[in-house]
């Protein structure tokens, strides 16, 4: 009861621009990829033996073997800075996919199941009040915190 009541009373608000930019960093943690991967690697490889089919084919004097070196040349290098500059899907997806749940905002079921418990208990209903004039808005955590308290109310 008296954890319920702390976490109750402590409650911080969380403003829409604070989450965001907590959403911002886990997407960006998320988007944070390894780029030169296995198969960049094989691709660099693949560059260097294109090249070097190329030399050989102009050492030898084959305009065959020269064109083909250049032209496994020429698609490996497209096929390399491609994988290298890839967007990965984490950096284009929204932000409120990066919302933890707690910070997601409340619904009106969950504005209307606070209501209602603030209106059975007055302890509730005076430390929540204080929310309701505050510039952050009711999120689901708070709900959480809510019917944390009133569970251990109830016991």
């Amino acid at each position: 009861m008296v954890a319920a009541r702390r976490a109750l009373m402590s409650r911080k608000g969380l403003s829409v621009e604070e989450a965001n930019e907590r959403a911002r960093e886990r997407r960006r943690a998320a988007s944070q990829i390894q780029r030169f991967d296995r198969p960049a690697r094989w691709l660099a490889l693949a560059l260097f033996a294109a090249g070097a089919l190329a030399w050989s084919g102009s050492t030898q004097g084959s305009i065959a073997i020269l064109a083909a070196g250049y032209a496994l040349l020429a698609v490996t290098m497209v096929a390399l800075l491609a994988r290298v500059t890839r967007t990965p899907v984490a950096a284009r997806m929204p932000l409120d996919h990066y919302h933890l749940p707690d910070e997601q905002l409340a619904s009106a079921e969950d504005i209307a199941l606070l209501r209602r418990l603030a209106q059975q208990d007055s302890e509730l209903d005076a430390a929540t009040t204080a929310w309701w004039r505050s510039t952050a808005p009711i999120r689901k955590g708070d709900i959480r915190l809510a019917l944390d308290f009133h569970h251990a109310r109830q016991d």
